[in-house]
Parts: C-alpha cells; sequence; structure tokens
C-alpha cells in the first residue's frame, strides 16, 4: 500500500538546484484542506546574530502538459543538417569488410 499524505502532513527537501545566492535553501510540499502546496525556507541571521528559518508557502506550479506534437512529452527530434553528398571516389577502400 503506498503512502498517503494526511491533512498537515509536510515534507522537506535540501534545495540542490540553487541557482542564486537568494534562492531557497530548503523546498518541499504540505497537504492543506486536500490541497497541495509549495514550501520554500532560506536559513537567515537576526539582528543578534541568531540563526532561523525564514519560508513561505504557494501554490504549486501546474504540472508541464506534454506538447501536442506527434513525439509527446514535449520531445523534439533533432534537426540533422544537411548532409553532404559523397561520391564513389571519396570512399576509402581500407575497411576491412
Amino acid at each position: 500500500m503506498a503512502y498517503e499524505k494526511k491533512h498537515g502532513d509536510c515534507v522537506l527537501f535540501e534545495n540542490t538546484r540553487r541557482t542564486a545566492e537568494n534562492s531557497p535553501i530548503f523546498r518541499g510540499t504540505i497537504l492543506l484542506d486536500g490541497t497541495e502546496y509549495e514550501l520554500t525556507f532560506w536559513k537567515k541571521t537576526s539582528k543578534a546574530g541568531n540563526e532561523f528559518f525564514s519560508g513561505s508557502v504557494g501554490k504549486p506550479a501546474e504540472p508541464k502538459k506534454p506538447s501536442s506534437g506527434g513525439w509527446g512529452g514535449g520531445f523534439k527530434p533533432k534537426q540533422e543538417a544537411p548532409s553532404k553528398h559523397v561520391s564513389m571516389k571519396d570512399m576509402d577502400d581500407s575497411v576491412p569488410w
């Protein structure tokens, strides 16, 4: 049986994708009244020199939907450069097969 979150359950993970010094140190989610919200926390220092965590709660971003293209999932095949025509004269005869 899979774990099912209950009202008030939350989880935090270290933010390993920080792109700037002011990016949150921890990210996670909390379940409140059947809606999952995003949690973000920063480590700060008070004027008195005490360290503490400051955080915010917000709605999580909508999941990305696959593109309507034939490949699904937003995948786009690599565009190949036009091939250069090679004549038989340009071929190397040293290939063993």
